[in-house]
């Protein structure tokens, strides 16, 4: 079999291929001529291809163009690569943000720029007189793990129901996600909520130019990006309300079979000092509490000066004396 000679970054013929619009390779069809020299597929997808050039090509194995990737590609193969590179350029989903970043930094760009919720997000009381019928998203850190939750509320006018239709995505996973879940819950009074749960392969991975609140109204203008409206909110929540209501995303770990029933109810994870609580008395553990504002249980603001619970504490510190790890 005849070996491929592979496209260097560097040498003399990767200088003869380079596109005279973006400077990168011309790995990407089609490849088509523009005044003296040849622009690529990346910049120019409906050009007339030169199709000499494709015949040649594919004897040639290209570099990917971002930075760091090692990647070798066959011709054919460039595009798809580089859509889905883990070293490419991401545009940000939120409408307005022209911010790019590489995906191993995207939790540092929604700390720096956005709102990062740690385990969970808790919406304010929501009128179904005002429902946004734009989709809005939330950025869930949990264990380093980043989601993305993109969610639109609206009401269906033949019955009068309330539609909350979302999507679940994962952006970066630095743990193993075997047993993450995401359970979204629609509180319409304490007695009376709805809820669907996510396994973690029921989720979407993030990707960016299809993964956008701007593209999911149709009206984004970031290059590359679908623009079609193209989120998948195939998964709905239905209920019914004339009052007020809420809703809270949650990440968490799906605790194992031995696992202790004294578990902070946010993130699962079993209660070691110190041990927090709200003024009805819901425990929390101290990462979760110091990222809450009202309890996801009771919906009363947390207080500003923390409560501890040192009742809880020493029974934990008992039940640890019992039931050593």
């Amino acid at each position: 079999m005849e070996k491929a000679l592979f496209v260097t970054e560097g040498d003399l013929l990767y200088s003869k291929l380079q596109c005279v619009e973006c400077g990168k390779c011309l790995s990407v069809g089609p490849v088509s001529e523009m005044g003296d020299g040849y622009v690529c597929g990346r910049c120019f997808p409906e050009r007339m291809p030169v199709p000499l050039y494709a015949t040649i090509a594919e004897h040639f194995t290209f570099p990917c163009s971002f930075a760091d990737c090692d990647a070798e590609l066959k011709w054919g193969d460039v595009k798809e690569h580089e859509s889905l590179c883990f070293f490419r350029d991401m545009s940000c989903p939120y409408i307005g943000c022209v911010e790019t970043y590489k995906l191993m930094y995207c939790l540092s760009h929604f700390k720096v720029m956005h709102v990062v919720h740690y385990g969970i997000f808790c919406s304010d009381y929501i009128s179904v007189n005002v429902l946004n019928y734009v989709a809005d998203l939330h950025c869930i850190a949990y264990k380093e793990n980043v989601f993305l939750v993109f969610i639109k509320l609206s009401r269906d006018p033949t019955n009068g129901n309330i539609e909350a239709r979302f999507s679940v995505t994962f952006a970066a996973i630095e743990t193993d996600g075997s047993r993450i879940e995401c359970e979204v819950k629609i509180m319409i009074n304490p007695d009376n909520t709805v809820k669907k749960v996510f396994k973690f392969d029921d989720m979407e991975e993030y990707t960016d130019t299809q993964h956008c609140l701007g593209c999911s109204g149709g009206f984004c203008d970031k290059p590359g990006h679908r623009n079609n409206g193209s989120i998948s909110f195939t998964n709905v929540l239905e209920f019914r309300t004339e009052n007020l209501f809420s809703y809270s995303i949650r990440i968490y770990e799906k605790k194992t079979s031995g696992s202790r029933i004294a578990e902070c109810p946010v993130c699962y994870v079993v209660f070691d000092s110190p041990i927090y609580q709200c003024l009805t008395g819901h425990s929390f553990c101290s990462t979760c509490y110091n990222s809450l504002s009202t309890c996801p249980i009771c919906r009363v603001q947390i207080s500003g000066e923390p409560i501890r619970n040192f009742a809880l504490e020493g029974i934990m510190k008992e039940c640890d004396k019992v039931y050593p790890d």
